[in-house]
């Protein structure tokens, strides 16, 4: 059986091959990949559409890689046209049984919608474009999106007001795609409800996402947590909600003066508007010797910044189900998270983490001092949640789902 991915992210072998660095994000797909590539009756390809590197193909453990130099087009019709085109050669050159898709952000949903193969295809949903447009501007005045916009991006759309057209043009392209598609795989009761609106008729798999293999072999310990640490693993963007994290800190501060915010991801060196913004605010409300930066992690990094804090926090105004949380909880750590999207079908309140509305600071606060004032409590939520998150993320259920779908689209 011949499945050929068509991926977002290069896969880590393709990044040591060329030198380039290794995505921090995507790592269920390169876990699922190094479970799948053992499998005899399986035979792998991988297509990643990439803008700085050439069209070229190779073989690396079993597995076929094929990069697609992305076209430098202006117009969108152009760039998927040109893209879609390289597209039919690689399926025409591997002769795969089974497309997978992973993800609807991208054009290469097109080749259904467009009817380009008779090749039966999935694909995974990340998350629902369409509806993570609707959040980039709810929580931002026009004094706020005038200060965390250069002006430079003003004037080219760039900043906050291009994050929200980029998703508004994706979300149009991810409607054709979806409308067009038989066949999906989802996680959460929030993209299940949300595709069927799309397409009714669509047949929905229920996978869940694969983590890696070293998280499932790390374990949180409150004895050798720095307490009064909070984390968060992906501070990046707009629509992660970073700010409600300081309005936090804030209040809890006056109780626990050895507070500390441990914030990775890119926003320690993103010099974009809105990455000055956050940072400017951190110094006008004093929380500079609260926050600490650490920016983008590999997953070693991660786990060293998950295990020496004493809580997660994602505070998300709009997620399906973030790696980030998963991550957190099969470490076992209490962790909170905004009420939103899939992440209500990731927690059980009270028995695995606790939930807050994403825009409430004073009852993340609230949440934030049940954990600190109560080790036992802590420590239930902790082993709860691995206890979960062990099973949900089960390699060998996922693989042996997937296959199962694999077989049952041929």
């Amino acid at each position: 059986m011949k499945v050929l991915w068509f991926t977002n992210n290069l896969m880590p072998d393709e990044c040591k091959k060329l030198n380039y660095p290794i995505p921090s994000n995507g790592g269920w797909m390169s876990s699922l990949l190094d479970e799948l590539r053992f499998d005899k009756n399986v035979e792998i390809a991988v297509s990643t559409g990439h803008p700085n590197i050439e069209d070229s193909s190779f073989i690396i453990n079993r597995i076929k890689y094929y990069i697609m130099k992305e076209s430098n087009s202006i117009s969108w019709k152009h760039f998927d046209k040109i893209m879609l085109i390289k597209c039919k050669e690689v399926i025409n050159d591997f002769k795969p049984d089974i497309i997978h898709i992973h993800g609807t952000e991208k054009y290469y949903g097109l080749i259904f919608a467009n009817k380009m193969t008779n090749v039966p295809g999935i694909i995974n949903l990340q998350g629902i474009t369409s509806q993570l447009k609707k959040y980039v501007f709810c929580n931002m005045s026009i004094v706020k999106l005038w200060q965390s916009t250069r002006f430079d991006e003003l004037i080219r759309l760039r900043g906050p007001i291009g994050i929200y057209l980029d998703l508004k043009k994706r979300a149009k392209r991810e409607i054709i795609i979806c409308s067009a598609l038989n066949n999906v795989i989802g996680r959460t009761n929030w993209d299940f409800a949300h595709i069927k609106m799309i397409n009714k008729g669509i047949n929905y798999y229920h996978v869940e996402e694969m983590l890696r293999q070293e998280f499932y072999q790390s374990i949180w310990n409150l004895k050798d947590a720095i307490r009064h640490q909070i984390v968060f693993t992906n501070a990046h963007s707009i629509l992660k909600n970073i700010e409600i994290l300081f309005s936090t800190l804030l209040i809890l501060k006056k109780d626990y003066p050895d507070i500390c915010l441990l914030l990775a991801g890119s926003i320690r060196d993103d010099q974009s508007g809105y990455g000055i913004y956050l940072k400017k605010k951190i110094i006008k409300m004093g929380l500079s010797s609260y926050v600490k930066l650490i920016g983008k992690q590999d997953c070693l990094g991660i786990i060293k910044a998950l295990l020496s804090s004493h809580v997660f926090i994602n505070p998300s105004l709009i997620d399906n189900s973030p790696n980030t949380l998963c991550e957190a909880m099969i470490v076992g750590m209490p962790s909170i998270s905004s009420y939103t999207g899939g992440i209500t079908s990731l927690i059980e309140d009270g028995n695995t983490g606790l939930f807050f509305p994403p825009q409430d600071a004073p009852l993340l606060a609230s949440a934030v001092q049940r954990i600190f004032n109560d080790d036992k409590f802590a420590q239930y939520l902790g082993n709860r949640a691995r206890q979960i998150a062990l099973k949900r993320h089960d390699p060998k259920n996922i693989v042996s789902s997937m296959i199962s779908i694999y077989e049952e689209l041929m």
